[in-house]
């Protein structure tokens, strides 16, 4: 303990009179945490004004170990040995832990090949740092493709030397939010342009097919039509004066002859179905009609 207690003043002493970092080696490195009343400073445990002193901490009063003021340093995350303009930061001495230089030139932190030396590239960054992106590189338009159907949207664009991610070289998609619809798209009927020619529900593909519910009775069977952007079930039955409510024509007429009756001679008779022929019931051949 003696030893320690007279090595102290004399590195303090040593500080004062010629101030350099401490190696991040020995007693006083701090990774496992300093003793009370020391701070960690680059490393190692220290004496913020004190000794011994902290290698890069500026004291309370602005002046450093060894007489001088403080000096501006910048983060350099990227270690590119360029500096980040937006990250200054006041030392006595230049931290050796963290990387920090002495110069504020770095235009993009994040990447090492981003710095006033850099080669520019064709990838939408300035490389160089000298406020243009991509300069000497043609330019382009390119299109946005929301829906990734391999086509762009004509009001979206953006001009680059290369198509960047989301955008395509063409504007020819007419519903850039449907991936069902652009050009070489399946039409079919709803009410949709799905292969942007302009025209709706043309060239259908989901239509023409046999159905069974179109209607009653015999105008039930039918195929498969678009109104209005709706697939619908069409009888495929002419207009005519017979209505579709499942019955024959036949058997309606007769139901209404025998409950009025017919006029037989100038007066009134009694229906009989002996006066109704096979055809008037809508009746098949062969079942008993007149005196069978």
């Amino acid at each position: 303990m003696k030893k320690v207690a007279l090595v102290l003043p004399l590195l303090a002493v040593a500080t004062v009179a010629c101030f350099q970092a401490w190696p991040v080696v020995g007693p006083y490195a701090c990774g496992k945490g300093c003793p009370s009343g020391m701070t960690c400073d680059d490393g190692l445990c220290c004496v913020l004004g004190g000794a011994p002193a902290c290698p890069t901490l500026v004291p309370d009063g602005g002046v450093c170990p060894d007489g001088s003021g403080p000096l501006t340093f910048y983060a350099d995350m990227d270690h590119d040995g360029f500096g980040n303009p937006k990250a200054p930061v006041q030392r006595c001495a230049r931290p050796l832990v963290d990387s920090y230089v002495s110069n504020d030139t770095d235009c993009d932190d994040t990447s090492a090949e981003a710095n006033p030396d850099g080669v520019e590239k064709c990838d939408g960054l300035d490389n160089n740092c000298n406020g243009v992106i991509d300069e000497g590189f043609a330019m382009h338009t390119y299109y946005r493709d929301q829906d990734g159907d391999g086509y762009g949207d004509p009001a979206s664009t953006v001009s680059a030397c290369a198509a960047p991610p989301g955008f395509v070289d063409n504007n020819s998609d007419c519903e850039p939010t449907d991936v069902n619809a652009h050009p070489g798209g399946v039409e079919l009927c709803n009410g949709v342009d799905d292969d942007c020619d302009s025209i709706i529900d043309d060239h259908l593909t989901d239509v023409g097919q046999s159905c069974s519910d179109a209607g009653l009775g015999v105008c039930a069977q039918g195929a498969f039509g678009c109104a209005g952007g709706v697939r619908v079930c069409q009888s495929s039955v002419a207009p005519s004066g017979e209505k579709c409510n499942g019955q024959p024509a036949g058997l309606r007429w007769a139901g209404r002859f025998l409950r009025r009756g017919h006029e037989r001679g100038g007066r009134r008779a009694e229906p009989r179905w002996a006066d109704l022929g096979r055809a008037d019931l809508g009746l098949p051949q062969g079942l008993p009609g007149r005196g069978d």
